[in-house]
């Protein structure tokens, strides 16, 4: 309260005492402003309604106050145009949009007759003992109570109830309601009611004239045998108090203002890239620290991925470490009797019916062979992180999420620095506009909002061989600067492409683009010279060291060299059978890029779509937010990469564009073939998409002159930035699994509520 009221002080006195110090306004002025001021307020506080407390009223004045400074800031701006005063424009105007357009609920509801009901009938006896026990123990718990004898037209419905063992605990609820066109009950859609979340209680009902009767169902998931549920009170017609937020009109105003800027006909597409200019650096470092709040909400927005031992799978690459200090690498799990007994262990339905108590479990996901189990994830990141990690944080001390977390967060300085490295030497005359969007593009398209969404052990290995991917591009481009070759830049770039190979073997196809970039960069006419030997030695030497290392690691394994292990997984299927078969090939890819992303009118705004197919076999999958061209529309360019070799002015651009495309294609036909269609699987190829639709749109870019084709692909790259932006930032609240609306329903509520205004 008391925090409030300071904020309502400065808010009475402040803005106009700046415009009076800075002799804008006179001292009369600034005395009719003040008074003007207070009239507002009252005036709004008046339309409004409000009961007697303190805490709304103050607010509301806070608000109003807010609303008759940028009002006045406008009128004393007027005359200057740019974006500060653009945005200043949409922000009061969106103010007032938050007060009676976004709050159009409590305006409704204004003269609505409030009653609350009573006389509850539970279990087919009248009860007014508002505690409804609960009887049994399911994994879905439902309790009925039923209210006859309403005969009233219900505008809205007030349900103030929670779980006795736990306050904060998420209500399923469904209401069967009769009117005047139905006698007999009907059921209407199912809504959540949070305890903590004072929205949630509040349900909109549109029935056909006057209810006789109601009907309200409460599920709950696990509740306990003993427990209750109690219903506080039970209301309808409820005037719906006035919910003011600061940040949806500010949030909004943000976005309309950045699309003003994004425009395709503004001023600031011709702002050319200089990466020494001052202004533009500080707009860089404003990007990437925007982004980096984003990538840090989202891996610890859910409580589920902070915690390595909530499920087994979780901690393998700790197991491999605790083995790797003993010195072998089979983990020191035992394996149970039954598994060695079983003629095929890789069968999931003969080890269902081996398995069938608790007592006798066996590793999921994990590597068996010869009788002991192993991580056939790649051994990198345990040998670089987690070993050393285990002598400081003991053998599971170290969390996953965090290395997900710094791993993502280099991935993004990996990435920026590529494509400075690229613009710098091969496109130079290109806007600024293009180069922050291409990077915010590259970013979030790149799987990596995904994984850090979702930061579990599977992501491990993906992200630290995007890293290194990245990375060693980025080393290999730089290291043939000026036509001279940066040797210590080529080795080390050479080691950061090997150790792909230790993380995840698909992105080995990257070490293939070395052929474009030190052919043409680099001394293309004295291939087969004595220097050209040593050269290609030194850059051979960090494959041949991993090489042998992983070698011998697989062959000490699975006794073969080239065997990483992948088909000894005991999981859903038994991957030693899974062969090559054709018919998979159309489905992969179409869903890998082209399935469609399913919209809903509620938030999120999209769910997981469930693959359909008529292919007759087994095929992996799991459930789709959109194909990679569907949810990040710039990559289409892509497809059509051989359609635009005109616009290449570089041989070598143009071939590496062409292999990304190519090499895209083959990891996908791989994938589908020896793994299936998973979500997190786009990470193994997206990026060569990535490669090829950023050299083809800077290529275009930067040779067009037609001032009518830069718009359209201005405008282009602007919606479909933005569109990526806008879906990885939903991409954080789908019900995938462990769902916020689960693991953190008061944040996920709130946030569904901000939306949902006209619920």
């Amino acid at each position: 309260m008391l925090y409030y009221s300071i904020i309502l002080f400065i808010f009475s006195i402040f803005p106009f005492f700046c415009l009076y110090k800075k002799k804008r306004i006179s001292y009369r002025m600034y005395g009719l402003l003040l008074l003007g001021k207070m009239l507002f307020s009252f005036f709004l506080a008046w339309i409004c309604y409000f009961d007697c407390i303190p805490f709304s009223h103050i607010k509301l004045y806070i608000y109003s106050f807010l609303m008759f400074d940028c009002l006045s800031l406008c009128y004393f701006f007027q005359k200057k145009k740019n974006l500060f005063t653009f945005f200043l424009h949409v922000f009061t105007i969106l103010l007032f949009l938050e007060l009676f357009l976004f709050n159009f609920r409590h305006f409704e509801s204004l003269h609505n007759k409030e009653r609350e009901l009573s006389n509850f009938i539970i279990q087919g006896e009248e009860n007014n003992n508002l505690s409804i026990p609960i009887d049994s123990q399911k994994e879905k718990t439902s309790v009925t109570l039923e209210i006859p004898h309403i005969n009233e037209k219900i505008e809205n419905l007030y349900i103030d109830a929670y779980l006795v063992s736990n306050p904060r605990k998420k209500l399923e609820v469904t209401l069967h309601v009769t009117d005047e066109a139905n006698a007999y009950y009907y059921t209407l859609p199912l809504r959540e009611l949070i305890p903590t979340v004072e929205e949630s209680k509040y349900m909109r009902l549109h029935t056909s004239g006057k209810t006789e009767k109601i009907k309200i169902s409460f599920s709950m998931n696990r509740a306990k045998k003993g427990d209750s549920l109690h219903v506080n009170t039970i209301t309808i017609n409820k005037i719906v108090p006035l919910r003011l937020w600061f940040v949806r009109p500010l949030c909004i105003a943000l976005f309309i203002t950045v699309l003003r800027f994004l425009w395709p006909t503004s001023r600031f597409w011709n702002i050319q890239l200089n990466f020494k200019d001052k202004k533009q650096k500080w707009v860089l470092y404003g990007v990437l620290g925007l982004e980096m709040i984003y990538l840090t909400g989202t891996v610890f927005l859910n409580p589920v991925w902070l915690d390595n031992k909530k499920q087994n799978a979780q901690v393998e690459y700790h197991k491999l470490a605790m083995a790797l200090k003993k010195g072998h690498f089979y983990l020191d799990d035992v394996v149970p009797k039954q598994l060695k007994e079983m003629k095929n262990p890789y069968d999931i339905t003969a080890r269902r019916r081996v398995f069938t108590t608790p007592d006798t479990i066996y590793l999921w996901d994990y590597a068996y062979y010869d009788s002991k189990y192993y991580v056939y994830f790649g051994i990198v990141p345990a040998l670089l992180v987690y070993v050393p990690a285990s002598y400081l944080c003991g053998d599971f001390g170290f969390p996953n999420f965090i290395y997900i977390y710094i791993t993502g967060i280099f991935l993004v300085f990996a990435s920026y620095f590529l494509l400075k490295e690229i613009c710098v030497r091969y496109f130079k005359q290109i806007p600024f506009l293009v180069f922050i969007l291409l990077w915010l593009f590259s970013i979030n398209a790149s799987q990596l909002p995904y994984m850090m969404h979702r930061p579990t052990f599977y992501s491990i290995p993906l992200i630290t061989a995007l890293f290194f991917t990245i990375l060693g591009l980025f080393l290999w481009f730089s290291s043939t600067r000026a036509g001279k070759l940066n040797k210590k830049r080529m080795v080390l770039g050479s080691l950061c492409m090997a150790l792909v190979a230790g993380c995840r073997p698909q992105f080995l196809l990257g070490s293939f683009f070395c052929f474009p970039i030190f052919y043409y960069s680099y001394r293309r006419n004295q291939i087969l010279t004595k220097r050209s030997w040593k050269e290609t030695i030194l850059f051979c030497i960090p494959y041949i060291v991993v090489a042998i290392f992983l070698m011998y690691y697989n062959y000490a394994r699975f006794s073969s060299v080239f065997d990483f292990g992948a088909n000894y997984n005991l999981t859903t299927n038994d991957m030693t059978k899974r062969g090559f078969v054709l018919e998979r090939i159309p489905l992969g890819i179409y869903t890998y890029l082209f399935e469609p992303l399913n919209t809903t009118l509620q938030f999120p705004f999209m769910e997981p779509s469930v693959i359909k197919t008529s292919y007759l076999g087994r095929t992996i999958t799991e459930k789709f937010l959109g194909g990679a061209i569907r949810v990040h529309l710039l990559l289409i360019l892509s497809l059509f990469v051989f359609w635009f070799r005109k616009y290449f002015k570089e041989k070598m651009l143009y071939i590496t564009a062409c292999l990304g495309t190519i090499f895209a294609f083959f990891i996908i036909i791989m994938d589908t073939e020896m793994a299936g269609i998973l979500p997190r699987y786009l990470a193994d190829f997206i990026w060569l998409l990535l490669i090829s639709t950023t050299l083809i749109l800077l290529s275009i870019y930067s040779t067009i002159k037609e001032e009518n084709l830069k718009y359209i692909w201005r405008a282009f790259l602007g919606f479909a930035t933005i569109f990526t932006l806008v879906y990885s930032f939903f991409l954080s609240f789908v019900d995938i699994t462990y769902s916020l609306c689960n693991t953190r329903p008061y944040l996920f509520y709130k946030i569904y509520h901000f939306f949902m205004f006209f619920m």
